[in-house]
């Protein structure tokens, strides 16, 4: 999870060893759905941004061996725990070599070169800042030409469960506006699509999922209370000259819609 120093963090879910485990839980659950036909064959050099725990991470270097990753996150102990974990992961090494480098940084002001990357990724970050626009505009300028950005993040407003529980959903709501102020955005899954038009992404298209547990799946119900249900993802591309990569965004909310999202960044012509 990435911040800016300067503005308050929505990052309300704190930095516990407990917190830890749940981020290592929910990125093995929803793994089906936030790793579905990710647009980063043939990538090279990928961008995490808000790699926390470094659990996204480690299934992004399965799902693609060709790729290193360079997450980029604000928190010490984070950084630690994504350090350690990835130390442990066999397909995290190449040669000997580690495939990815875990640094500290503000998302807001990336120090790293322009065009230097050809993907990005960011899963659960956008809902934790204040600037979610300053953030995908400095992603923007670091990814090459074409290059594909997936985002992930929350709708929480599509949380429902039977039997019907007025006072959960009113817990669930007073989340929710705890969450609007400390500085984060639990509804900023419906708002990726502006958010990418906003700072240059273009061909932006949003696709819905749903989760919906019942007794048909015990097991998956089980599994999903250690987890933090709603959540959105974004996939989108910087843009090129030429055609160019298309890229899908969108937001995938737990026990409820997901939406998809497509952008591809204007031309620089």
């Amino acid at each position: 999870m990435t911040q800016s120093p300067t503005t308050p963090t929505g990052y309300l879910h704190g930095y516990s060893e407990e917190e830890r485990e749940r981020l290592h839980r929910q990125a093995r659950f929803l793994e089906p759905m936030v790793h579905d036909r990710l647009p980063f064959r043939r990538r090279r050099r990928l961008l995490e941004v808000g790699s926390g725990v470094g659990a996204q991470t480690e299934i992004l270097l399965r799902h693609f061996p060709e790729i290193h990753v360079t997450g980029v996150e604000i928190n010490d102990a984070q950084i630690a725990e994504a350090r350690r974990y990835l130390a442990t992961v066999p397909w995290a090494q190449a040669n000997g070599n580690p495939r990815y480098e875990i640094i500290k940084m503000d998302a807001t002001r990336l120090d790293l070169d322009p065009e230097s990357f050809d993907a990005a990724f960011l899963c659960w970050i956008l809902e934790h800042v204040g600037e979610p626009a300053r953030v995908l505009s400095e992603v923007r300028r670091v990814l090459q030409p074409g290059a594909p950005v997936v985002c992930n993040e929350v709708l929480n407003a599509t949380f429902f469960i039977d039997p019907y529980s007025p006072d959960t959903l009113r817990y669930w709501m007073a989340f929710n506006d705890h969450q609007l102020s400390v500085g984060g955005d639990p509804f900023v899954g419906a708002k990726l699509g502006n958010l990418l038009q906003s700072v240059g992404f273009r061909d932006v298209t949003t696709d819905v999922k749903t989760f919906h547990l019942d007794n048909r799946a015990p097991a998956s119900s089980s599994v999903s209370r250690g987890t933090r249900t709603p959540s959105s993802s974004i996939r989108s591309s910087r843009p090129e000259r030429g055609p160019g990569d298309r890229g899908h965004a969108g937001f995938r909310p737990g026990f409820a819609p997901r939406t998809r999202r497509l952008a591809r960044p204007p031309s620089r012509d």
